[in-house]
């Protein structure tokens, strides 16, 4: 009994020096790693003022390619990289960690700072979490969070912190692939699969952004939806509470999954985010 407790409090000791920083640099990525062509970023060069598009969790930067374009039409520079071990391989993503995460979303948007006039900030779920902490340290131009994962329904965000000194990965139940056949790698590798490990990354994000939130003075936009298995609607009342400027713009959709931007409702969600770019205050609620 005495050797198995201490294997045990071994094991989390060293899990819990890898998340704390034990590690001052990055893992390197395994031999043979290749980004597949779902997975690269998303450059459209337009006018001086630019947006930062920052994917979720295990998605990829096409995911949002088709509001990039939207973006892109009205006049914007659109940027939406790659975060660290996604679009890769489950091995590497394993090496990654919301530090990676945070320090790529951050340097995109100090590049874009530095060659516009203005960057305005887009993310998608955990993207929305890295969105929030860089409007809550940096001014940045406008705000818009997509399901953004402040509060969270998953059981499988409930159970990682836990999970994760014992397993790397377990298969998802009752999921099917329905996307186009491009993303099927992305299936293969990251989306068949729970990640207790990388998973409980966004329990430290989710954290940080509650913390800033008070320090957000960016005008702000929320896309929630009622049929979102991960992230509820009342996501958008718990960051209207504590948001610096104390108030936001919201869309609740009524069809769409958690993929609000590339979903059954993603030309609705776009048309929307467009009207509140171009309302002088940018406060008004945009309908549902």
């Amino acid at each position: 009994m005495y050797y198995k407790n201490s294997e045990f409090l071994t094991r989390i000791r060293r899990q819990l020096r890898l998340e704390c920083g034990g590690a001052a640099v990055m893992k390197q990525p395994p031999a043979g790693t290749h980004t597949d062509s779902s997975g690269l970023p998303v450059f459209l060069s337009g006018g001086d003022e630019a947006f930062l598009l920052i994917h979720g969790f295990t998605d990829i930067s096409d995911q949002l390619r088709y509001m990039a374009e939207r973006l892109w039409e009205r006049g914007y520079t659109v940027s939406v990289p790659r975060l660290p071990g996604h679009g890769t391989c489950a091995e590497d993503f394993l090496r990654s960690s919301w530090k990676d995460w945070l320090r790529r979303a951050s340097d995109e948007f100090f590049d874009l700072r530095c060659r516009y006039e203005k960057v305005h900030l887009l993310g998608v779920s955990m993207g929305g979490l890295l969105a929030i902490i860089l409007a809550g340290r940096f001014q940045t131009g406008k705000l818009v969070l997509a399901a953004p994962a402040i509060v969270s329904n998953s059981r499988s965000l409930r159970f990682a912190r836990f999970l994760r000194f014992f397993v790397k990965k377990t298969p998802r139940k009752r999921y099917t692939f329905s996307g186009p056949l491009e993303y099927s790698f992305v299936y293969r590798e990251y989306w068949r699969w729970n990640w207790p490990g990388p998973v409980s990354g966004i329990l430290r994000l989710q954290r940080m952004a509650r913390k800033l939130l008070p320090s957000v003075k960016a005008a702000a936009f929320v896309i929630v939806s009622e049929k979102d298995g991960t992230v509820p609607v009342e996501a958008a009342d718990f960051i209207e509470k504590r948001i610096g400027t104390g108030r936001i713009s919201r869309l609740v959709l009524k069809e769409s999954g958690h993929m609000v931007l590339d979903g059954c409702e993603r030309e609705k969600a776009a048309d929307a985010i467009l009207r509140w770019l171009e309302q002088s205050s940018g406060d008004e609620v945009c309908g549902e």
